[in-house]
């Protein structure tokens, strides 16, 4: 049988050529893919922050939960944010027996969702933020019950103006640095870096930082 003469394989020589286009592609690629990736990991963070709130609020003001606690925790390089809050009937038995509704971050507290779980919104996230490792804020009906825990945040300049009501969320190397929790500006603070800034009424504003300022989303 008679083999076809034309069917040529890879030189030596085509084979190198091949290795070194896909070298330089590699090198140039991958750390840029690295920083895209980091990048969309932070970004998801204030994504589910900025959305979470919204919810959160919203359902305030429509009153199915007058009074509504937006959680956040972190360890081990992971973010946790859930959502919990107070039926009508529960603020008015608070109400009733004299008390006000805190911004407490632990369990037992808050109104039951189906007779079991606290949760109505729960995300689990990687990254850091500039809190300690539990921080909350609380936000009600008509903004009179807003309140928060662990936030005592340093003013910051946003569009030309000072605003304290933010979370900060950062590379979890870059939190390392700064007793695990993220700086709040630079030279510390390192891209990637987003901000959400919320107001007592729940108007959420999403930010980027991009080495000196925070320019808006």
């Amino acid at each position: 049988m008679q083999q076809d003469q034309n069917i040529k394989g890879f030189t030596l020589l085509e084979l190198l050529v091949v290795i070194t286009i896909v070298g330089i592609v590699s090198a140039v690629g991958i750390p840029n893919f690295m920083d895209w990736n980091a990048d969309r990991k932070i970004r998801i963070l204030a994504e589910k922050a900025s959305a979470m709130i919204n919810s959160a609020t919203t359902q305030a003001q429509r009153g199915s939960y007058p009074f509504i606690s937006f959680y956040m925790s972190q360890a081990n390089g992971n973010i946790v944010f859930h959502s919990r809050g107070f039926t009508r009937k529960k603020l008015s038995e608070t109400l009733n027996s004299g008390l006000l509704p805190q911004c407490k971050t632990g369990n037992n507290y808050y109104s039951k969702i189906n007779g079991s779980s606290e949760y109505i919104d729960y995300y689990e996230g990687e990254g850091a933020a500039h809190y300690d490792s539990i921080a909350a804020v609380c936000f009600s009906q008509d903004g009179s019950y807003y309140s928060y825990k662990n936030l005592a945040n340093k003013n910051l300049t946003l569009e030309g103006r000072t605003s304290n009501q933010y979370i900060i969320f950062c590379k979890t190397e870059i939190a390392v640095k700064n007793n695990n929790k993220c700086p709040i500006s630079a030279p510390n603070l390192e891209q990637p870096a987003y901000l959400v800034e919320w107001s007592r009424f729940g108007n959420v504003t999403r930010y980027k930082f991009n080495g000196n300022t925070w320019s808006r989303q």
